[in-house]
């Protein structure tokens, strides 16, 4: 079922425990190997960063593009500090705050979206690379209860562009338990793990 009342909430929620991670991050840990096998934890902290400041420049009304471009001159002086990614955390969530950012269309690079679908796909991408984050550095970690069934409710859904393009299906015949929320919503990125089978 399609909850558009519950995005913004769990927007907020990311955007804490994403500060948080962000925060514990220790300077000689910067190296480390990530779930995601193509990025070390800089490499990861980049992209969640870019990725924020390139939905506000969206939101701000630039063409896919020009936010593009905006986004790369932000790396011009080489990757992103702790400081300058928990910013970018802030400037994301003051971006979405306005009803009309929500109903408007903008132009992302997956085409004309309304705001309410960007915000659906940021929250997916926060939610996961939070857990990125965290497994990385304080290992084992688990997504919040709320945030992985909000997850899981919108993966659901039969608009959801995450589920359409970039979601793993779930694995069957998993029980639908508090407990379970967080494995359910992980294995479907493919974030699988032996506590988890």
């Amino acid at each position: 079922m399609n909850q558009p009342e519950l995005d913004l909430p769990a927007l907020q929620r990311v955007s804490v425990t994403l500060s948080a991670a962000l925060l514990a991050i220790n300077e000689d840990q910067w190296a480390l190997p990530t779930p995601c096998s193509e990025w070390n934890l800089q490499a990861l902290v980049d992209h969640v960063a870019g990725g924020n400041w390139y939905t506000c420049h969206i939101l701000d009304g630039a063409g896919s593009e020009e936010a593009l471009e905006m986004t790369m001159r932000r790396f011009a002086d080489g990757s992103v500090s702790v400081t300058d990614a928990v910013q970018s955390v802030a400037e994301q969530l003051a971006a979405f705050t306005n009803p009309a950012t929500l109903e408007q269309t903008w132009q992302h690079v997956a085409g004309a979206l309304a705001g309410s679908q960007i915000l659906r796909l940021r929250l997916h991408d926060l939610i996961v690379h939070t857990w990125d984050i965290d497994e990385t550095t304080a290992s084992p970690a688990s997504v919040p209860t709320d945030l992985a069934e909000w997850g899981l409710a919108e993966l659901q859904n039969a608009d959801s562009l995450m589920a359409q393009h970039f979601a793993i299906p779930d694995q069957p015949n998993i029980e639908t338990t508090d407990t379970d929320a967080s494995a359910r919503y992980l294995r479907s990125f493919g974030r699988l793990r032996p506590s988890s089978a």
